[in-house]
Protein backbone atom coordinates (compact mmCIF):
# COMPACT_ATOMS: atom_id res chain seq x y z
CA UNK A 1 0.00 0.00 0.00
CA UNK A 2 1.62 3.06 -1.18
CA UNK A 3 1.09 6.49 0.99
CA UNK A 4 2.78 9.80 1.54
CA UNK A 5 6.34 9.44 2.45
CA UNK A 6 7.56 10.34 5.72
CA UNK A 7 10.43 12.16 7.41
CA UNK A 8 11.80 8.90 8.52
CA UNK A 9 11.61 7.78 4.98
CA UNK A 10 13.10 10.51 3.35
CA UNK A 11 16.26 9.95 5.45
CA UNK A 12 15.98 6.20 4.40
CA UNK A 13 15.91 7.18 0.45
CA UNK A 14 18.50 9.91 0.76
CA UNK A 15 20.68 7.41 2.70
CA UNK A 16 20.59 4.78 0.02
CA UNK A 17 20.16 7.28 -2.97
CA UNK A 18 22.13 10.41 -2.18
CA UNK A 19 25.62 8.87 -3.62
CA UNK A 20 23.49 7.74 -6.97
CA UNK A 21 25.45 8.89 -10.06
CA UNK A 22 22.26 10.59 -11.48
CA UNK A 23 20.05 13.01 -9.49
CA UNK A 24 17.24 10.26 -9.35
CA UNK A 25 14.42 12.93 -7.51
CA UNK A 26 12.10 13.60 -4.51
CA UNK A 27 10.26 10.61 -2.91
CA UNK A 28 6.64 11.33 -2.93
CA UNK A 29 5.06 7.94 -1.90
CA UNK A 30 6.33 4.83 0.17
CA UNK A 31 5.31 1.30 0.97
CA UNK A 32 7.21 -1.23 2.86
CA UNK A 33 7.37 -5.12 4.20
CA UNK A 34 9.12 -6.21 6.43
CA UNK A 35 11.35 -9.33 5.44
CA UNK A 36 13.16 -12.16 7.28
CA UNK A 37 15.95 -10.18 6.42
CA UNK A 38 15.20 -6.77 7.02
CA UNK A 39 12.84 -4.42 5.79
CA UNK A 40 12.08 -3.27 1.77
CA UNK A 41 10.60 0.29 0.30
CA UNK A 42 9.09 1.24 -2.30
CA UNK A 43 9.39 4.64 -3.17
CA UNK A 44 7.37 7.01 -5.91
CA UNK A 45 9.58 9.14 -6.85
CA UNK A 46 8.79 12.86 -9.12
CA UNK A 47 12.00 14.48 -11.06
CA UNK A 48 11.42 17.24 -13.53
CA UNK A 49 7.69 16.23 -14.03
CA UNK A 50 9.07 12.38 -14.50
CA UNK A 51 8.05 9.29 -12.06
CA UNK A 52 10.07 6.31 -11.65
CA UNK A 53 9.62 4.20 -8.82
CA UNK A 54 13.01 3.46 -6.64
CA UNK A 55 13.50 0.36 -4.47
CA UNK A 56 15.64 0.34 -1.06
CA UNK A 57 16.39 -2.50 1.28
CA UNK A 58 17.55 -2.18 5.11
CA UNK A 59 19.01 -5.18 6.55
CA UNK A 60 17.86 -6.42 10.35
CA UNK A 61 21.13 -5.88 11.58
CA UNK A 62 21.81 -2.83 14.06
CA UNK A 63 24.11 -0.93 12.17
CA UNK A 64 22.55 -1.46 8.50
CA UNK A 65 22.86 1.05 5.96
CA UNK A 66 20.21 1.30 3.78
CA UNK A 67 20.92 -0.17 0.13
CA UNK A 68 19.55 1.10 -3.14
CA UNK A 69 18.45 -2.06 -5.53
CA UNK A 70 16.67 -1.28 -8.18
CA UNK A 71 14.94 1.81 -10.44
CA UNK A 72 11.96 1.77 -12.66
CA UNK A 73 11.44 4.85 -14.84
Amino acid sequence: EMRPVTEEEIHIFDAACGDYQFPLGTPVLAGKRGTSEGVDYIFEVENNGASSTIYVTVAGTPDAKPEFTKVVR
